[in-house]
């Protein structure tokens, strides 16, 4: 008995060298005696050596963290929030009474919202009150017309100058 499970130790020990590149590695540093052993030793049934569960069995390695665990830092908010507000308000007070190390603990913790509205295309109403009255009417009519879009007649388009590529040859 102690004959087999020696052999079966062996055996899981070169599956294992198999997966690993060992094997491969032994020929790059010059052990080609090794290699031929190792070859010679592999089994040759293919069914018999792939053994997905040991590979599944092995473990990341330790110490190895995530690139996405390491980002600590909080998410700037693209808009604004009613809590934003009362955090500037802290903000502002730290500030007013120079209070500056806590000034800059809230704006590390809680970032100021890069913007009112996470709408890029968007004008306050009050630039466009302060627009001359051309531009404040072709605004206006820029934001009252809407485009109606119909992807069926795209197909339509294509039919139609299909036919006109083949009538004109």
């Amino acid at each position: 008995m102690a004959q087999t499970e020696t052999t079966a130790v062996n055996n899981l020990s070169i599956r294992k060298a198999e997966f690993n590149s060992d094997v491969s590695s032994t020929l790059r540093k010059g052990g080609q005696v090794d290699f031929a052993l190792l070859l010679a030793m592999m089994q040759q049934d293919v069914t018999q050596r792939l053994a997905l569960k040991e590979a599944e069995e092995e473990q990341a390695p330790v110490g190895l963290i995530p690139i996405e665990q390491f980002n600590f830092y909080p998410e700037v908010p693209l808009s604004a929030k009613p809590e934003h507000y009362k955090i500037q308000s802290e903000f502002a007070n730290a500030v007013n009474k120079n209070d500056l190390k806590t000034a800059h603990l809230l704006a590390c913790m809680h970032p100021t919202p890069l913007s009112l509205n996470n709408d890029a295309k968007k004008i306050p109403d009050e630039v466009i009150a302060n627009c001359e009255v051309h531009t404040q009417l072709r605004m206006m009519k820029a934001i009252s017309e809407t485009v109606d879009v119909d992807e069926t007649m795209l197909y339509e388009q294509i039919k139609q100058t299909q036919e006109m590529g083949l009538a004109a040859i």
